[in-house]
């Protein structure tokens, strides 16, 4: 799995192709523990090449989208889907 490259390009890549998602979707995404994907994404983020971003509310059920106040740019949800 992986064919030889290391965790740190793994997520480089799946972040690449996918997109913004949270460190929990990308341990899953890669298959990994959720401390083995903070040790892997720290250095990224140290070293620029990626960087954390504060959680943002997702709109549920009964809810408006993108939430009141808020541009779809602005918008987790909206950053993953075709509202761009």
């Amino acid at each position: 799995m992986g064919g030889g490259r290391s965790l740190g390009a793994r997520a480089l890549l799946a972040l690449i192709s996918a997109g913004p998602m949270s460190r929990g979707d990308l341990a899953e995404r890669l298959g990994l523990s959720a401390a083995t994907t903070t040790r892997t994404v720290r250095p990224l983020i140290e070293a620029g090449l990626i960087e954390e971003q504060p959680p943002v509310e997702v709109a549920g059920p009964g809810t408006t989208h993108p939430p009141p106040g808020r541009r779809p740019e602005q918008c987790h949800r909206c950053r993953h889907q075709a509202h761009r």
